[in-house]
């Protein structure tokens, strides 16, 4: 059962070209956007994966980097509940990026409009992709480059560990990564790489880096010295299903 959304709308976006094939959809309908899991090369991945980028949003490498780092979570986190720790599993991360999704709600493009219609996606898309788990431990990370809007799901066992308030925290952390189009994939996997912490009961906010420009070995901080600080719209909503 899916209990908790949470929106973020990242800064505008410099307006760039998506890397993705001419038969393959710029505007995405809920019904049509594939499941990397079972069909992967609509997915622009080679093999079954976590992550789903149909409009090569970021690089395969960089998806391979994302495919490794999700797995990572599974391996060594623990979600709380028997079968879980019977079978040594842990929480279950999928992705999904895309230019731009359709407007499900038929309501003006306003912000507010935005946010719900991402809900709303990200909702029916994992019941889609069946994300629900033995015991509701996975979580969907949608973001949508036409829209700006990063949008984060959680199933209710990972909402009881991952809650409303660490996913704004987080969301508002890595929003700098989305100003530039190079740096969208280490912005995905920063968010992973802390909602890793948060599940291993080891994260601080303060090691990780606040603000506007978070600092990790492994990110691309450095181009943002330059960057404005633009305004963020963090919104949490319930579904009661």
């Amino acid at each position: 059962m899916w209990t908790v959304v949470l929106a973020v709308m990242v800064a505008l976006l410099p307006c760039v070209t998506p890397q993705y094939s001419s038969g393959t959809p710029r505007v995405w309908h809920v019904n049509q956007f594939p499941d990397p899991w079972w069909f992967p090369e609509q997915c622009n991945r080679g093999n079954k994966s976590a992550i789903c980028d149909p409009n090569g949003v970021i690089t395969r490498q960089q998806a391979d980097d994302i495919d490794r780092l999700i797995e990572a979570v599974a391996v060594d986190t623990r979600c709380p509940c028997y079968d879980c720790v019977t079978n040594q599993r842990g929480y279950v991360i999928r992705v999904a990026l895309m230019h731009q999704m359709e407007n499900l709600l038929e309501e003006d493009e306003g912000i507010m409009d935005r946010l719900k219609n991402a809900r709303l996606f990200a909702y029916l898309l994992t019941k889609r992709w069946k994300l629900t788990g033995n015991c509701n431990e996975t979580l969907l990370i949608v973001y949508s480059k036409a829209d700006n809007v990063l949008y984060t799901m959680t199933g209710k066992s990972a909402g009881m560990t991952l809650k409303d308030n660490l996913i704004v925290e987080i969301s508002v952390d890595v929003r700098p990564f989305f100003d530039d189009e190079e740096t969208i994939a280490e912005g995905i996997k920063e968010m992973i790489r802390r909602y890793r912490a948060v599940f291993k009961n080891t994260y601080s906010r303060d090691d990780a880096g606040t603000g506007s420009f978070p600092r990790d070995k492994d990110s691309a901080a450095g181009v943002f010295t330059s960057s404005p600080v633009l305004c963020l719209l963090a919104m949490v909503m319930l579904i009661l299903s």
